[in-house]
């Protein structure tokens, strides 16, 4: 035999009460009719989940409802001693707490006549079927599928505050004493304890698999929201797979600029965390964007050589060396010599930093970068142009299209000779 009991946050007070909190309400109430920001201002709210990034969306959706009392619990035991007690008049239930899963806290509370009937919805990301209909028959009121909207949450609260909350009499199953019973198969964490793991963030691995979910779903929105945080730890490792995944949702949303960024950014964390195969993961996915673009790495090298910083650039090269193939970075190094006042010099100096960096010969390095290593002008001197190398030659190029330029007008054939001689 059952018997309703109004409780207070269940009556409407649209007399007395909406004009206080209209303020407190930031949605559009044309979304939902029957839904009144005073009987949102006036529940008390207990959010439990296991998540502390789907606590914070609950709580904020709420708070954007109107909602004045929202409360947070990881633990379902001590949130079943909570809603007992009676200072709670609704629950969002996420589908993981620390201790049980959601559809067991529901299971819990129906045992206590108080509890039996309040109001609780499942937050879950299992979309199946299977899985709704199992927790329909748990006992649970609404049942929403992560990332839900606030539309979606402001339709299950209205509904429920359109029925009176009630309490059962004891007998067919539900009782005080199955309900302590039933709470005594679950440790019970110490208090200190219990307040440092409500405190505790989310292990890296459940916030990465969350955003993963989200990604699965094209939740592109909530997944950006979760990975904030990510992209500002202090572990290189987790920013760059933070990095790694907002270059997918740029990806999805079509905003190449942001993709490129987020990759660099990614291979440079990577880079840092030691992890050298997905930094070269990383940068072969930036390179196939743009195969003519140089790399940030190479334009830091070439700023580094512009400064005369030898040394920083031989340290950026050895990293790049360690990422991708050498012949890769030999054409790199060639091409920020080019644009230098002096390519064989600079050539040289930065192969012999290199050289002590990698316990090489600088001579070898050179060889690779330049082509055949320069040569005394007593001994061959008719050997002299062709021993400056593939730089020297391209340089001299340069150099002349850039005094045709300057001369404004086209240059001729009677003057490229001697345009191009080394060292004119």
């Amino acid at each position: 035999m059952e018997h309703a009991i109004s409780h207070p946050a269940f009556v409407r007070r649209r007399q007395d009460s909406s004009h206080s909190h209209a303020a407190v309400c930031r949605w559009d109430s044309s979304c939902i009719d029957d839904l009144d920001p005073a009987d949102i201002a006036g529940t008390r709210f207990l959010v439990v989940s296991a998540s502390q990034y789907h606590a914070r969306t609950d709580r904020r959706l709420l708070i954007r409802l109107g909602a004045v009392d929202v409360s947070y619990e990881s633990s379902g035991v001590r949130a079943a001693r909570r809603v007992v007690s009676g200072k709670v008049d609704c629950v969002i239930l996420d589908g993981s707490l620390s201790d049980m899963s959601g559809l067991e806290f529901v299971r819990l509370i129906r045992l206590h006549p108080r509890t039996a009937l309040m109001p609780v919805i499942l937050a879950s990301m299992e979309n199946d079927r299977s899985a709704v209909m199992e927790a329909l028959a748990s006992g649970i009121s609404g049942y929403l599928i992560r990332p839900y909207s606030m539309v979606g949450l402001a339709r299950q609260i209205g509904r429920i505050l359109e029925t009176p909350a009630r309490e059962i009499e004891e007998g067919m199953g539900v009782s005080r004493a199955a309900f302590k019973e039933a709470l005594a198969r679950y440790k019970t964490a110490p208090a200190a304890a219990a307040s440092q793991s409500a405190q505790a963030p989310d292990t890296i691995e459940t916030l990465l698999a969350e955003v993963d979910e989200l990604l699965r779903v094209n939740a592109l929105d909530a997944a950006y929201e979760a990975l904030n945080p990510l992209v500002r730890a202090k572990d290189a490792l987790v920013r760059g797979e933070a990095h790694l995944r907002l270059a997918d949702i740029y990806r999805r949303k079509a905003n190449p600029a942001m993709r490129k960024d987020s990759l660099a950014q990614a291979g440079a964390c990577f880079q840092d965390a030691g992890d050298l195969e997905r930094a070269a993961e990383c940068f072969a996915m930036l390179q196939e964007l743009n195969p003519s673009e140089p790399s940030p790495d190479e334009l830091t090298a070439r700023n580094c050589l512009r400064n005369r910083d030898y040394r920083g650039a031989a340290r950026i090269y050895a990293r790049m060396l360690a990422v991708t193939e050498p012949d890769a970075v030999s054409r790199s190094i060639s091409r920020a010599c080019m644009f230098t006042a002096d390519p064989v010099t600079n050539a040289r100096l930065v192969c012999n930093e290199l050289g002590v960096l990698r316990g090489e010969e600088s001579e070898d390095i050179y060889k690779k970068i330049v082509g055949p290593p320069s040569r005394k002008v007593e001994e061959l001197p008719e050997y002299e142009e062709r021993a400056r190398g593939v730089v020297a030659e391209v340089f001299a190029v340069a150099r002349y299209t850039m005094r045709a330029y300057r001369g404004g007008s086209n240059p001729g054939v009677s003057h490229a000779p001697e345009l191009l001689k080394i060292g004119a």
